[in-house]
């Protein structure tokens, strides 16, 4: 399983993107502040870093897989509602 990051190491993420405006860059951004906000509970949090790391220098791959999970686990919370 891929160790789990600190908040505080996924910042360290962002320094090849600094001052450049690409999309990997921008992914990354939405991504640490989707981290550091009270959207996602901490497993759905932890999942995300794992993505992240899984998929170091794609964030865009690890943010298409984590959007793909919470849209498979909302037709599941639907389907047993």
């Amino acid at each position: 399983m891929a160790e789990i990051m600190a908040a505080g190491a996924m910042a360290a993420l962002t320094e090849p993107y600094a001052g450049e405006e690409t999309l990997a860059g921008q992914v990354l951004g939405i991504l640490l502040e989707v981290l550091e906000g009270p959207g996602l509970d901490q497993e759905s949090k932890d999942r995300l870093r794992r993505l992240i790391d899984t998929h170091e220098g794609h964030p865009e791959r690890a943010l298409l897989k984590h959007l793909r999970c919470v849209r498979h686990h909302g037709a599941a919370i639907a389907e047993a509602g």
